[in-house]
């Protein structure tokens, strides 16, 4: 008996959507009989990002909303800064030009905060002061951890001046008061605070009743408070298994060992004179784990070492990767603590982990590991700079921690791990069937993705009204849909410059022999001789 298929072809790209429905008639035996295209068609819409700068429409909007945002912040610091120095009969009360025109009748401000360091001061020249270091506050990073790139840029600056600064005993205002070029220089938020506290403790020895700690500390949280990044901990994705929990950080001890024990129970050997492969005995595999547990990554050859392989011995996974991973949390954390982390113990070791990658700012973390851990000094300053894994296992720790222990006890690989636990894992990422194409996900972060799915989604949608559900779908995607910002940038710049060839050889025919229509042959001809 006869039968027939429909399958619609899908070719998906970031301005359009391409498809085609084909009918496949088949005999009794399953062999095809003949094909028909029932249909075919083309969905055109505008691009979301701009012609000439690839970037996303709304980025203008963003980087303006952004701007006000930022200003607007500044305008309420002042504001309520001023007010608690007039409150205090720290600045006179006079709001917008007169009070401008106010301090330029008291003259240099950075004269007034130098000589408040050892002189007493008139209440208002103290408020000017304040007043001159909260326009000029410096900058804070939001670094949780990693290491710094200190050499270049704006913190090669700042480390640059900081050296300067340490090494002539001076601080801030006594430096820049010397120099023609006072704006403009990048300092750092901690240079500020430090000579606020010190012209602080300088001018509350004369004005004990004014220059109070509860008005010390409502100042100075005024001043340099800054807001810690907005936490994305809800974009976090959901374990694989365990579906009401969120995916384990990376940096965690747990996703590093399973990352590595799948790696070893998927090792084999071949003798040269067998053609068996045979997976590692429990004392390699122990004798491993123990060796990336302490090191970063293990190369095949320290792997033949350490299982004392001779040469002839063929490893399975040898010709496609160099490396295995190891634990690379322990491996940074070593290096900073030295004996002293493996004292911690496994509770303790991943308390600090979790608060090195939680806490917003190195200052705070800084206090927190000097107060809480009692790290000592150098201890602190590697902590700071460790290079902590970022990113995101796909299981929770839920999941590892039922996983991992019988990858470790019994050998089993990650598939026969996880279908112990949680049976056959393939019926988890079965779906039912749909009438037609729901909503893209509301959490997709790239807008080009987003307005080519619901494009893709119009398209298939109206397909089913018109001719049905077809028995299959096949979907091909365009280069540009998953590449990265920075390959897109690649690829434009390599399309500009073919173009400027393309170009330049049109205008070479047409000089030379007066062709009006240059075909790509030709150009092609013209573009190789050049490179010749």
């Amino acid at each position: 008996m006869n039968f027939s298929r429909i399958i619609l072809g899908l070719d998906l790209g970031i301005t359009s959507v391409g498809w085609a429905l084909l009918k496949n008639s088949f005999d009794e035996n399953g062999e095809i009989l003949y094909q028909e295209i029932i249909a075919s068609g083309v969905r055109i819409f505008p691009a979301t990002t701009e012609a000439k700068t690839n970037e996303p429409k709304n980025h203008k909007r963003r980087n303006a909303r952004g701007t006000r945002r930022v200003l607007g912040r500044r305008r309420g610091r002042k504001s309520k800064l001023r007010n608690l120095l007039t409150e205090n009969n720290l600045l006179p009360k006079l709001n917008g030009q007169a009070l401008e025109k106010y301090f330029d009748e008291l003259g240099n401000p950075y004269k007034l905060r130098v000589s408040g360091l050892e002189e007493k001061l008139e209440p208002s020249d103290i408020g000017r002061a304040i007043y001159h270091l909260e326009k000029r506050r410096g900058f804070k990073s939001n670094r949780k951890s990693g290491e710094a790139k200190e050499d270049t840029g704006i913190l090669g600056e700042i480390k640059e001046l900081r050296e300067k600064l340490e090494e002539e005993n001076i601080i801030l205002s006594e430096f820049l008061i010397e120099q023609d070029k006072k704006r403009g220089r990048y300092i750092s938020r901690k240079m500020v605070e430090n000579e606020f506290e010190k012209l602080w403790s300088a001018q509350s020895k004369f004005y004990l009743e004014i220059l109070t700690d509860e008005l010390k500390s409502e100042i100075k949280q005024t001043i340099f408070f800054q807001r810690p990044l907005k936490l994305q901990r809800h974009l976090t994705g959901k374990c694989t298994f365990e579906t009401d929990k969120k995916r384990c950080d990376m940096a965690r001890q747990p996703a590093q060992r399973i990352r590595f024990w799948q790696d070893i129970n998927n090792l084999k050997l071949q003798d040269e004179d067998s053609i068996d492969w045979e997976f590692l005995n429990n004392e390699d595999r122990r004798k491993l784990a123990d060796e990336l547990e302490k090191k970063e990554k293990l190369e095949y050859k320290q792997i033949r070492k350490v299982l004392k392989l001779d040469e002839t011995v063929r490893i399975n996974l040898e010709e496609n990767e160099k490396k295995i991973k190891g634990n690379t949390t322990a491996y940074e954390m070593r290096k900073a603590l030295g004996k002293s982390w493996d004292e911690l113990g496994e509770d303790k070791q991943e308390r600090l982990i979790e608060e090195m990658f939680r806490i917003e700012f190195p200052e705070s973390l800084k206090e927190r590991l000097k107060e809480h851990w009692k790290f000592n000094d150098e201890q602190i300053e590697k902590l700071l700079k460790a290079n902590l894994e970022s990113g995101y296992s796909r299981l929770s720790l839920k999941a590892i921690t039922k996983i991992l222990p019988l990858m470790i006890e019994k050998g089993l690989r990650y598939d026969e791990a996880v279908t112990e636990i949680y049976g056959d894992h393939r019926k988890l990422f079965e779906t039912n069937s749909l009438d037609e194409l729901p909503e893209p996900p509301k959490d997709l972060r790239n807008p080009i993705v987003t307005k080519a799915l619901h494009e893709l989604r119009k398209v298939v949608n109206a397909i089913i009204r018109e001719y049905g559900k077809p028995a299959e779908i096949r979907v091909e995607l365009a280069r540009d849909l998953k590449m990265s910002e920075k390959q897109k940038t690649r690829v434009i710049q390599q399309q500009n410059e073919n173009k400027k060839a393309n170009e330049e050889a049109e205008d070479f025919y047409k000089k030379r022999f007066g062709l009006e229509r240059v075909s790509y042959d030709d150009k092609m001809k013209y573009r190789l001789w050049k490179e010749a």
